[in-house]
């Protein structure tokens, strides 16, 4: 097995693993603050473009996690669905269109890192300038910023540049999302560590 096999399957374990934690927080606590609907839609109808960049490419390992990452933001979009805008399915229905375009004309692999940046970037955003992010998984965002890190290391060792872009994104906005969320875990302890206990 290669270094580049090697790194392409630890992206594609940790990348899977990276989408189980928002969903299941979201079931525990029931909160859906500091989560962007938009976000996650335009961030399934992109997986559903990775999976035709993995069938046209001819990348089993990106079709594969492509495949399983379309289901596990399904089930984080459907858990969101009620909190969409008026205008949220038309976006999504753009950007499908776009992607099915850039398909034709062989572009799609630019759309697909412009994908991750419209898809992930507000899902980041939402939970910086959020005023509460207790509906945020914070281990969802430590294995993003990992994910990207892998893929973009096995899109250097391939020379897939849209890989090399996704995961450099990847790791923006995981470092945009995880100081918020860290931030907001060390100004919780600190309260704590000065609130009186009771007898």
């Amino acid at each position: 097995m290669t270094v580049a096999e090697v790194v392409g399957l630890a992206a594609t374990a940790v990348f899977l693993c990276e989408l189980i934690p928002q969903p299941l927080r979201i079931l525990r606590t029931r909160s859906l603050s500091g989560l962007s609907p938009i976000g996650t839609g335009i961030y399934f109808v992109t997986e559903l473009g990775w999976v035709s960049y993995g069938i046209t490419s001819g990348l089993v390992v990106v079709l594969l996690t492509a495949l399983a990452a379309t289901v596990l933001s399904g089930l984080q979009l459907a858990l969101l669905w009620s909190r969409r805008g008026p205008n949220d399915l038309w976006w999504m229905l753009l950007w499908a269109t776009g992607l099915a375009a850039s398909l034709v004309m062989g572009a799609i692999g630019a759309m697909l890192v412009l994908g991750l940046v419209i898809g992930l970037g507000p899902q980041a955003w939402a939970a910086w300038r959020s005023s509460s992010v207790s509906g945020v998984s914070l281990w969802r965002w430590v294995l993003s910023g990992t994910s990207g890190m892998l893929w973009c290391t096995y899109g250097v060792l391939m020379g897939e540049f849209p890989l090399m872009a996704t995961g450099s994104v990847g790791m923006v906005c995981a470092s945009l999302a995880l100081s918020r969320l860290v931030g907001e875990q060390m100004k919780r302890r600190r309260v704590e560590a000065h609130t009186p206990r009771g007898i």
